[in-house]
């Protein structure tokens, strides 16, 4: 098997272990990653390959903005209390770090040869890390609830929306 498949289903499965709740969010991952991998076994076209890892690129910065504004807004309506939410901040930070992760060494691999698709994975790397920091600002709000922290995580969630925006062709 490729060595960045085995860590994406070692990092899945460690996440499981830490936290079995996340068993269902994870299984589409799961799936969608097995078939990639399918996809290389049968000598799959380079072109189609890229796509979807693009794709789920793209879908997992999207849903990791938003989940992490949804934790935001049940936290500070009091459905989450606060260890909760917590937990599942530092899931979202863990998979991002993942993510930027296995990007990385997609990226040192040789096996993006275009400078679209290496300049499409580089900003995927920069957009988890500002949704990391997104997440810590919000986590650093819930601990002290300045004004001054509510700013910073104000600052943060736009930032990353503008650079995820931008790369998504949101806009």
């Amino acid at each position: 098997m490729n060595g960045w498949f085995v860590k994406a289903i070692s990092g899945i499965e460690t996440a499981i272990l830490k936290h079995p709740n996340m068993m269902k969010k994870l299984f589409s991952t799961l799936f969608l990653l097995a078939a990639l991998q399918v996809g290389y076994a049968q000598n799959a076209d380079k072109d189609a390959a890229l796509t979807t890892v693009g794709s789920l690129g793209a879908v997992a910065l999207y849903n990791t903005y938003l989940s992490i504004g949804l934790m935001a807004d049940a936290h500070v309506n009091e459905v989450y209390d606060t260890d909760y939410t917590n937990t599942l901040i530092d899931e979202q930070i863990g998979m991002m770090q993942n993510m930027k992760e296995n990007l990385k060494e997609l990226l040192a691999s040789g096996f993006l040869t275009t400078e679209d698709d290496k300049a499409f994975a580089s900003d995927m790397v920069v957009c988890a890390g500002l949704l990391q920091d997104e997440a810590q600002a919000f986590k650093k709000y819930i601990g002290d609830l300045s004004e001054e922290n509510a700013n910073a995580y104000d600052t943060a969630r736009l930032y990353a929306w503008d650079n995820i925006a931008r790369l998504l062709d949101l806009d």
